[in-house]
């Protein structure tokens, strides 16, 4: 190996080591106390060593959400294996619900935290935001050709779908749950999802 790939790889290395670290924070101390100074005390530099990876805290944050994104579509994407339609729909509901409380960091800077990032979604190829959608979309697409949901649009069904079951991830996530016993909240969630794709199954 070369000096320039050996640097490269050494560079690689200390911006991973950057945000596996900012994700630690963030679980633990929450996004707006998680600084660029508390990220270089964790891992023992200086801020300005921070600064030769990343501009700024949104950098970082958009550099994590980016992250967080190119993970949850490998899961739609290992969804796609069904030559069922609804069989995809199941799978791709359950993947979300495990990426979401597996990656709880992750998923607050991706859907419920107000955009904190100043990144350009077109110039700083944004696209993988958009593309876990897009298979959710074409999922439903497949199922109406099929004969589901008859009379309604594909459009409508997707965001049905994905409101469903965010609202159950954000009610858990922000601890909005309380009113029932917490041994049982998983099992409510799954009980949940399961009467909807049942329902969903007969239209």
């Amino acid at each position: 190996m070369g000096i320039s790939e050996r640097r490269e790889r050494e560079r690689q290395e200390m911006k991973t080591k950057i945000l596996d670290t900012a994700t630690k924070l963030i679980v633990e101390k929450g996004i707006e106390k998680t600084t660029i100074r508390s990220i270089a005390t964790a891992i023992e530099y200086s801020p300005r060593t921070i600064y030769l990876y990343f501009k700024d805290k949104d950098e970082i944050l958009y550099a994590l959400s980016k992250k967080g994104f190119q993970l949850f579509v490998q899961q739609f994407e290992a969804a796609q294996s069904s030559a069922n339609p609804m069989d995809r729909l199941r799978d791709i509901h359950e993947r979300y619900l495990r990426f979401a409380f597996e990656n709880p960091a992750l998923y607050d800077l991706m859907f419920i935290l107000n955009d904190p990032m100043n990144a350009d979604p077109v110039k700083d190829g944004w696209e993988i935001g958009l593309k876990g959608h897009s298979i959710l979309r074409s999922t439903v697409d497949a199922c109406i050709e099929e004969g589901h949901f008859p009379g309604q649009d594909a459009a409508t069904v997707a965001f049905t779908l994905w409101s469903y079951v965010h609202g159950m991830v954000a009610l858990k996530l922000r601890n909005r749950m309380r009113m029932y016993p917490k041994e049982q909240i998983d099992q409510i969630i799954l009980d949940s999802s399961e009467m909807m794709l049942g329902l969903l199954e007969r239209m």
